[in-house]
């Protein structure tokens, strides 16, 4: 695969064909032995676009191992920003943070909580419109919490508008009323 991998699916294919495996036990079996284990069961729900669960560091770092990309590269796939420096470290460079009183800390990390919250939100936001796509241009049907089917493309495409992955971290959108 040349392009980069967009998805975890594409992550769990690129390792199937590196290997030349035809079953996700291989894989798994593979990753056991490399030190870096993975149910296939979890393969499998990526694979089917059914994993729900927001993948961790560990997820995430084996199945860059076993695709043979860099962890930052599985990262973008899981539509995750780059890692940057750690939070901590940042705040240690910002010149005279110590002079902040307890009052204005507490004030800085209730908000830095909140806008991490809401871009966790996003991120949840973001791998479902994935799926979405993935199960439209699969003429796959989705059912709506209530059964109905549910998203037509068009609509789809609204509701990407508010969600649509941002290369700056501080753009957030409300709804296409307030750009």
């Amino acid at each position: 695969m040349d392009t980069p991998p967009s998805s975890l699916r594409d992550l769990v294919n690129m390792a199937m064909d590196r290997h030349g495996f035809r079953y996700l036990t291989d894989l798994e079996r593979l990753a056991e032995h490399d030190g870096v284990p993975i149910l296939h069961t979890t393969l499998a729900s990526i694979r089917k676009g059914t994993y729900r669960s927001r993948p961790t560091e560990k997820t995430l770092r084996t199945l860059a191992h076993l695709a043979g990309v860099e962890y930052s590269v599985a990262r973008r796939a899981a539509g995750m920003p780059d890692e940057g420096l750690p939070v901590a470290d940042e705040v240690a460079l910002v010149e005279n943070v110590n002079l902040l009183t307890k009052a204005e800390r507490h004030a800085h990390l209730m908000a830095l909580r909140a806008s991490a919250a809401a871009r966790l939100r996003i991120v949840e936001l973001e791998a479902e419109v994935a799926e979405l796509r993935a199960k439209l241009e699969a003429n796959q049907p989705t059912q709506g919490e209530t059964g109905e089917v549910a998203m037509d493309p068009a609509a789809l495409d609204r509701l990407a508008e508010y969600v649509e992955p941002s290369d700056d971290s501080s753009a957030v959108t409300g709804s296409p009323d307030s750009g």
